[in-house]
């Protein structure tokens, strides 16, 4: 098979990632706070106690079909949020030491001003029109007062220990070749199975139908960069070994690269193997964010990893997770 050919047969089998998602924080005897994302210091974008203030996230990463039911394969990064409550904890507690101080400053001022209402209305010799508007003023402090004892009271009773992080989303798929058109071209997503551990997920199709003409990668039952038929030996004998390259197919920056006057285009790229362990693939394919969850596969199609990362400081070498492990996820 051709690289062309190799290209058009296995380009219909991947798909387009979307992840819409935001974060709910549920502590014990309060109101749900929500949030959108971390920012590079792990600190909460958008924390907020309105939900309806709260414009969810988009994350894009690649899939592909593996089954005639819907069945797609991506990372396990690229349909789940990170299970940050340590750093929402501090973050919390950091937001909650600053409005605890300026509750206290904001209690001191209106100490003060109490002190000299009541110095005022004590030593008043004025008309009644201007006692009745000193003992006003008094009164709304007294309960303004009181409402910062209770806010302090409250803050100080939120049991950070007991937070639970629940992380909401939405995951859809969008066809190779497909015109966009809005957040409608995407199809509605189940996520049915995680392995954090390898960063891999199977997602699928609410419909359970995968669309017609999509191909669908093979998940082999040994591994294709160790394993060669006779036929395969003899042909490595004479210098086509069908490892020498590796392929993927992937949708690097999402939709900004993806979109074209022609539908949603993925990348086709190929490296060399650069390394090769039971833990992890490294090979020579050029890669940006977005491609995540993308196949690799070699010259016969068959698939060998699943992109997951790159490596620190280059876009040229990438990390794979070897198609064993998505083995143990299927069965």
């Amino acid at each position: 098979m051709s690289e062309k050919e190799l290209q058009t047969t296995c380009a219909s089998g991947v798909v387009m990632v979307q992840n819409r998602a935001y974060y709910e924080i549920r502590i014990p005897g309060m109101e749900s706070l929500y949030f959108t994302s971390f920012d590079e210091a792990d600190d909460l974008d958008n924390l907020t106690d309105d939900l309806s203030e709260i414009k969810p996230t988009e994350g894009y990463g690649t899939g592909f079909f593996v089954s005639r039911d819907g069945k797609i394969v991506t990372n396990n990064h690229v349909v789940n949020g990170e299970n940050k409550k340590e750093a929402v904890s501090e973050a919390l507690r950091q937001r909650i030491s600053a409005i605890l101080l300026s509750y206290v400053e904001s209690y001191q001022e209106v100490s003060q001003s109490e002190e000299e209402a009541e110095n005022a209305i004590e030593y008043f010799y004025g008309d009644d029109t201007e006692l009745m508007e000193l003992r006003e003023r008094l009164d709304y402090l007294r309960k303004e007062k009181a409402n910062l004892e209770k806010n302090v009271s409250r803050l100080l009773d939120i049991n950070l220990k007991s937070l639970r992080l629940v992380y909401h989303n939405e995951v859809g798929v969008v066809l190779n070749h497909a015109m966009p058109t809005g957040k409608n071209s995407f199809m509605p997503c189940t996520v049915l199975r995680t392995d954090a551990e390898h960063d891999l997920a199977v997602i699928q199709l609410k419909s359970q139908i995968t669309p017609q003409g999509s191909y669908i990668f093979t998940i082999p039952s040994k591994d294709p960069l160790t394993h060669y038929t006779f036929g395969e030996k003899i042909a490595q004998k004479f210098g086509n070994d069908k490892n020498e390259q590796i392929f993927m197919l992937s949708y690097n920056l999402g939709p900004q690269l993806a979109v074209t006057k022609e539908g949603i285009q993925a990348q086709f790229n190929k490296g060399y193997v650069s390394q090769s362990s039971s833990e992890k693939l490294l090979y020579s394919i050029p890669t940006l964010p977005g491609s995540s969850g993308s196949p690799v596969f070699n010259a016969k199609g068959e698939l060998v990893a699943i992109n997951f990362a790159g490596v620190s400081g280059t876009q040229s070498f990438n990390y794979g997770v070897p198609v064993r492990y998505l083995r143990q996820l299927m069965w």
